[in-house]
């Protein structure tokens, strides 16, 4: 029973160490491409990503930008496997938002990867 529970251990700690290396890749991506766009306009964000997906007001006068992506694809990032590779394939969800101050200009960014 113990050697079954260890098991069971093992392969759940490979799982989400998989997983960890996926959101830690993609988000790395999204950051690259978004801290590009710090001190850029509110117009050099709409030609380079396309009109938001949702927007907000904020109480200091700053608006919020946010995009959403759906993707699906090979697991991004290293994983752990027994035995023979194969590709495990995934959808996941990416979102950036983007804070543009009163001035018009891209101030700080945000994402994460569900």
């Amino acid at each position: 029973m113990k050697k079954l529970k260890k098991v069971i251990f093992l392969l759940m700690s490979v799982s989400l160490i998989g997983c960890a290396g996926h959101q830690q890749a993609v988000s790395q991506r999204l950051s690259e491409s978004a801290e590009v766009l710090i001190g850029k306009s509110a117009d050099d964000l709409l030609k380079a990503k396309g009109p938001p997906d949702a927007t907000a007001q904020l109480t200091s006068g700053e608006r919020l930008w946010t995009y959403r992506t759906t993707k699906s694809g090979e697991r991004k990032g290293w994983s752990m496997s027994i035995g023979r590779h194969v590709p495990e394939y995934m959808t996941w969800r990416e979102n950036t938002n983007f804070v543009i101050g009163p001035d018009g200009l891209v101030k700080s960014y945000t994402v994460s990867v569900e």
